[in-house]
C-alpha cells in the first residue's frame, strides 16, 4: 500500500480546519476474513489516517480517511 504522508507531515482536511500532524496509518480490517480465516480482501481506497493537533493546550485526535487531506508540509522539510 503507497502511503500519501509519512508520520510527523502536517495535513489539513480539504474541507479547511486546523494544522494536523500525522501519527501513523490504520491498517484495514476486513472483519469477515478474520471471522472465517481467509487471506485480506482489497480494501480500496479508505485508507485511515490518525492525526493529532491542539486546540489552545487541549490535545485533540481523530482518523481521517487520506484522501480527505492534503499536506500542508512534510517532516522532512
Amino acid at each position: 500500500m503507497a502511503q500519501k504522508f509519512k508520520t510527523g507531515d502536517v495535513v489539513k482536511l480539504k474541507s479547511g480546519g486546523p494544522d494536523m500532524t500525522v501519527v501513523r496509518y490504520i491498517e484495514p480490517i476486513d472483519i469477515m476474513s478474520a471471522v472465517y480465516n481467509e487471506p485480506p480482501k482489497e480494501m480500496g481506497p479508505a485508507v485511515m489516517v490518525q492525526c493529532t493537533w491542539f486546540e489552545k493546550t487541549k490535545p485533540m485526535g481523530n482518523k481521517y480517511n487520506e484522501n480527505l487531506l492534503d499536506l500542508v508540509k512534510s517532516a522532512s522539510e
